[in-house]
């Protein structure tokens, strides 16, 4: 049986040579090309299980050529980037990357428009990593649009949730022993951002927050459709999950799902980091010994 992606083989060919450079055919489901406006970088896209995947590694990736404000720096532009795209660590030892994830559509008439929203993500993150300390693209925190009925929405998807008043609701998560709730805002016309903060005591800087970085952006190579941000007030540093979905049920469906696998493996983790000795053990053990004396991120 061929699958849904399988099936936009042609469309996500025409697609890619629309929207990025020297697209070329590397094999069944696989394709390379050049994205990025002057930081370009060569990136890959993959079909695997139905689901259209992108990858961009970037130069310089090695843990011992990243600091911890580099970390941070990345988290906090997963909040921002178009598409649904992340900074993320994959591989063995980690490397960095920009990556994304399309998931399987019942009507893939609108595929075009999201690989032209990943090309845009990805090069917004070959800007950012190359200038850490430029403006990050703007945030958008509307609320979920009025015209978008979020109850009916969530009773589609077959998740609870309780009413917040003016339309707005929580999703309670699939994470054992935790109580954690999703939330809802617009991210452009036609999307919403599933967000979730990870609960916690403040990290101090240092070896904690540098664990944190690492963690939750290995998670997020790990994890499809999820990214983990941050957002720094006051020298406080607020961890989330999220993922951009479009208003329909099925899509909001893996969106929280993605989200729940994200948290069961950070939340709790999240929190153990604020002992510094466990911290710094982590940071040891997955070859990041260059942040544990590293006060970049102070």
């Amino acid at each position: 049986m061929i699958g849904i992606m399988e099936s936009c083989d042609q469309v996500i060919v025409e697609s890619l040579r629309c929207h990025a450079q020297g697209v070329e055919v590397r094999g069944p489901g696989r394709w390379s090309f050049v994205v990025g406006g002057d930081c370009r970088r060569p990136a890959e896209a993959w079909l695997e299980a139905d689901w259209l995947r992108f990858r961009a590694p970037l130069g310089g990736g090695e843990p011992r050529q990243i600091d911890a404000r580099t970390l941070q720096r990345m988290l906090e532009a997963n909040a921002v980037l178009e598409g649904g795209v992340k900074f993320a660590l994959a591989g063995q030892p980690d490397q960095a990357v920009l990556g994304a994830e399309i998931c399987p559509a019942d009507d893939p008439a609108d595929l075009d428009v999201r690989i032209e929203r990943v090309c845009v993500g990805i090069g917004q993150g070959l800007a950012v990593f190359a200038d850490t300390s430029g403006a990050l693209p703007p945030l958008d925190r509307a609320p979920a649009s009025a015209d978008i009925d979020l109850p009916a929405l969530c009773r589609e998807a077959e998740w609870p949730f309780v009413e917040r008043g003016e339309g707005q609701v929580a999703v309670a998560l699939e994470v054992p022993d935790v109580y954690l709730s999703a939330t809802f805002r617009s991210c452009g016309q036609d999307r919403l951002c599933v967000e979730t903060p990870l609960e916690g005591r403040p990290h101090e800087a240092g070896c904690g927050r540098a664990a944190v970085g690492v963690l939750l952006l290995a998670a997020c190579g790990a994890v499809r459709m999820a990214r983990a941000t941050a957002r720094t007030s006051d020298n406080q540093v607020q961890y989330a999950w999220q993922a951009l979905t479009a208003p329909v049920a099925w899509e909001l469906r893996y969106a929280l799902a993605a989200i729940s696998v994200a948290c069961r493996v950070s939340a709790r983790e999240v929190n153990a980091f604020v002992d510094p000795r466990i911290a710094g053990k982590y940071l040891a053990v997955r070859g990041w010994c260059s942040l544990l004396t590293s006060d970049a991120d102070s």
